[in-house]
Formats: structure tokens, sequence, C-alpha cells
């Protein structure tokens, strides 16, 4: 697996953690905090995942006889 798929699985088990986290957060504030955090590393994962993807394009490109 592509370290940017390595990187994308682990920011999202740690949004995962943050929502949860979210769940059982006795303050309403705390808990809009940990959704925000949440929110980020799933931006940060869709940015990881687009740029495995952009190279696998680009190689396969590369790839192609001429």
């Amino acid at each position: 697996m592509s370290d940017a798929l390595t990187r994308a699985r682990r920011l999202r088990s740690r949004a995962q953690e943050c929502k949860r986290l979210s769940e059982s957060c006795h303050s309403a504030e705390i808990a809009k905090h940990y959704r925000l955090i949440a929110k980020h590393y799933l931006a940060i994962a869709r940015l990881e995942e687009e740029r495995f993807n952009a190279s696998a394009d680009h190689s396969e490109v590369s790839l192609a006889p001429d």
C-alpha cells in the first residue's frame, strides 16, 4: 500500500476516534471541537487519497506506449 493511502487510513481512524470522543463528551463546546477536528482529519485524508490517485494517473500516462 502506498504511503499516501496508509496516511489516509490513519487519518480516517483518527477522525473516527474524534467523532467517538465528541459523542461521549459532557461539554457541548468540547464536543463541537472534536467534531471540527474530525472534519479536518477527513479533509486531509481526502487530499492524501487525491494525491495517490494523481500519482497513479501520472504513472499510467508515463507507462503508456508511444
